[in-house]
């Protein structure tokens, strides 16, 4: 009679087991990352909204004390107002809006 031989190691079975809940795990982890991304820009989008809305505030007060009160009619009228002269850009590719009450919003909708 042979002796049986121990074999060590996977079966394959085992093998694509562990392959499927590997792939689960990373297909969870970068939809959570994708999320996150999303919502980093989102943020980033009212931040720049923010600085906008502030200049546009500094521009009402300068042009008040002018004679004038008026709100800035387009991005370029703020650059004195903000940080090194330039207009923030959307992370996402979005544009800047100025409404006629002189708020400062987003096109994109998730951004406001």
């Amino acid at each position: 009679m042979k002796d049986k031989q121990q074999e060590y190691g996977f079966t394959l079975v085992e093998l694509i087991t562990i392959l499927v809940i590997a792939s689960i795990l990373a297909t969870a982890a970068m939809m959570r990352f994708l999320d996150l991304s999303k919502c980093s820009n989102a943020a980033a989008c009212r931040m720049n909204q923010h600085a906008l809305k502030k200049a546009q505030i500094l521009h009402f007060t300068q042009s008040y004390i002018e004679g004038n009160g008026q709100y800035a009619e387009s991005l370029e009228a703020l650059t004195d107002f903000l940080r090194d002269g330039e207009i923030p850009q959307c992370p996402d590719n979005g544009q800047y809006l100025i409404l006629p009450a002189g708020e400062i919003t987003c096109t994109i909708l998730d951004h406001r």
